[in-house]
């Protein structure tokens, strides 16, 4: 994902991102994601991973956003989600 994720950012014209931090000593997500929120005092925090969401949702401050996916979409109850990344990113305004 590394060399991807600038690219895959490209068309969103997501200007204030400072940095994009990745997990590379492959520690369990949740909590790894769950450190880095608290660490860093984030205000957002994009997933796509519904249990991860429910997760730091429950334990962290940060507005957790959920980029759904069509088949947990229909099922699952969450006030801050989006389709895709673009639909989601109208959290950041």
């Amino acid at each position: 994902m590394k060399e991807d994720i600038h690219e895959l950012l490209k068309p969103y014209d997501v200007k204030g991102i400072k940095q994009i931090i990745q997990n590379k000593s492959d520690q369990q997500p949740h909590l790894y994601k769950e450190k880095l929120i608290k660490k860093l005092k984030l205000n957002y925090f994009f997933d796509d991973n519904w249990d991860i969401v429910k997760y730091l949702s429950e334990r962290t401050s940060a507005k957790i956003i959920w980029v759904d996916n069509i088949i947990d979409g229909l099922f699952i109850k969450y006030h801050y989600r989006g389709r895709n990344l673009k639909k989601a990113l109208k959290y950041l305004k």
